[in-house]
């Protein structure tokens, strides 16, 4: 009945990327996008999709790779937003 070891730690992995984006948002609340770290959370969101699509692609594990893709565009919306509020002039 209830969901595999395997594809609940594979779920929180990719938990980790919502996580960072989580922190970028608050950053960016807390300092009104004048803070470099909310960027830096978000290219830490980018790289941590990526690993793991790249990982789930390797294990031909569709649905997660999917995800990932997914997360990976998300987080790259993320970083163009943060990053033109933070130039806006």
């Amino acid at each position: 009945m209830g969901v595999e070891p395997q594809n609940s730690m594979k779920i929180r992995s990719f938990g980790f990327t919502v996580v960072l984006l989580f922190f970028a948002y608050f950053t960016a609340g807390m300092t009104t996008f004048n803070s470099l770290i909310g960027l830096l959370f978000c290219v830490a969101a980018i790289f941590s999709s990526l690993e793991r699509t790249i990982s789930e692609y390797n294990e031909e594990n569709w649905l997660f790779s999917v995800l990932g893709i997914i997360l990976i565009l998300v987080s790259t919306m993320s970083f163009g937003f943060y990053y033109t509020m933070m130039t806006w002039d």
